[in-house]
């Protein structure tokens, strides 16, 4: 599968040369309970995520944080400076040499980027920024995060699309859908929804979402709780 979008370039084990796995980590570099995540790196692109790419061209570099790291960039799509905090545990804490090699990795592999041209998605992208479902030009970059639990067991996953405003309504329908029916099966419903409310938000604030169209977003959200309120208020009157 190709796209036009140069944070969703695909993962492919045959075509990296270096995988792992780290952990999510909290702006003081500590683990953030976000469960693990891909690390991945090839001569092109870093995968933060299996499907969360960032052009090595844009990376400005990794620096230790606390017991984990930091990877900065310059989203040329939108011109902000941008960042991803990780960190490498081990069965007693943080693996510390791990996260060293790491950064070490990162930084050799953006110095190697800059002495090539970079990918033709990279470059047309950060010029046209067209919408990678319809081809509109001026599509923005949207964050949607994904929750899936079950019992105990949860996974978090981002999703970064260029999409126009269009487009991006319908994602955060489908978004809002998934995550009140796969985050809800489990320890997850605590906090599936909390995600669903924060790209909501952000949508409005964009002025991508109407604040009908938000208020019933936010709406499905909370239903989980609604849900859990009501089991509570029965239980308390019964």
């Amino acid at each position: 599968m190709t796209t036009t979008n140069p944070f969703r370039q695909p993962l492919r084990s045959g075509e990296v040369d270096f995988q792992t796995s780290v952990y999510h980590a909290d702006a003081k570099g500590k683990d953030s309970s976000g469960g693990k995540t891909a690390f991945a790196i090839n001569s092109e692109y870093l995968w933060i995520a299996s499907d969360f790419s960032v052009p090595l061209a844009w990376i400005e570099g990794a620096l230790p944080l606390g017991p984990g790291f930091v990877v900065t960039w310059q989203n040329q799509l939108n011109g902000q400076r941008e960042r991803a905090t990780l960190c490498a545990r081990q069965l007693f804490g943080y693996n510390l040499k791990t996260r060293d090699e790491l950064v070490m990795r990162v930084n050799t592999a953006r110095r190697a980027a800059k002495n090539r041209p970079a990918p033709s998605v990279v470059t047309s992208a950060a010029v046209s920024r067209n919408c990678e479902r319809c081809g509109a030009l001026n599509a923005q970059t949207q964050d949607y995060v994904y929750v899936v639990t079950f019992l105990l067991l949860f996974v978090t996953k981002p999703d970064r699309r260029v999409v126009c405003a269009h487009h991006a309504r319908i994602l955060s329908a489908l978004n809002a859908l998934s995550n009140l029916v796969l985050g809800s099966l489990g320890i997850a419903v605590f906090f599936a929804p909390l995600f669903t409310i924060g790209t909501t938000r952000r949508l409005r604030f964009k002025r991508v979402l109407s604040p009908g169209a938000a208020y019933a977003t936010m709406f499905v959200a909370i239903v989980p709780y609604l849900l859990i309120l009501g089991y509570i208020v029965r239980r308390v009157i019964s």
